[in-house]
């Protein structure tokens, strides 16, 4: 009906499969994709997703794929994000090694107390990024990491120590 409407997928990734990519007749139809992994081990993945969405494994599957579509030209771009916080600052740079390896865009934000998470009633404890934090030191030290400039990261400003 719309042959030029593109689509920006934001995801978990659980769901984004060749079926699903079918069903929704999305073949040369996708701009960008971002995916929400938040970690680079299927450890701090399930304690991240508490709840239904704790396949990391289907994930970086589907990424995998993915990635042969973009490589084919049927999707522009793929990024995976990552909110830093105490549960993952220290997978960084294997999350970096992670993108660099499927060549996608890794995205760094702040952890943000969102609606009425769990993980909101203790901000405090879950910004290591803020120099006031007991493990702000190990955070920084990660961050000066060289990995950090590679052209495929996107670590903000507010994200790298301020020393």
């Amino acid at each position: 009906m719309y042959p030029k409407l593109k689509f920006d997928i934001w995801t978990n990734g659980i769901n984004l499969t060749p079926l699903t990519y079918h069903l929704y007749h999305l073949s040369n139809r996708v701009q960008n994709i971002a995916i929400s992994l938040h970690s680079a081990t299927e450890e701090t993945h399930d304690k991240i997703f508490r709840t239904g969405h704790k396949d990391f494994k289907k994930v970086i599957k589907n990424l995998e794929w993915l990635v042969k579509k973009r490589d084919n030209k049927e999707i522009e771009t793929i990024a995976v994000n990552f909110v830093v916080h105490k549960i993952n600052y220290q997978e960084m740079i294997a999350f970096q090694k992670l993108a660099n390896k499927y060549n996608v865009t890794a995205n760094y934000s702040e952890y943000r107390p969102w609606y009425n998470a769990k993980m909101a009633y203790d901000y405090d404890n879950m910004a290591v990024f803020l120099p006031s934090h007991p493990e702000y030191s190990k955070y920084a030290e990660i961050v000066k990491n060289d990995i950090f400039n590679s052209p495929n990261c996107i670590l903000p400003g507010n994200l790298r120590p301020k020393d």
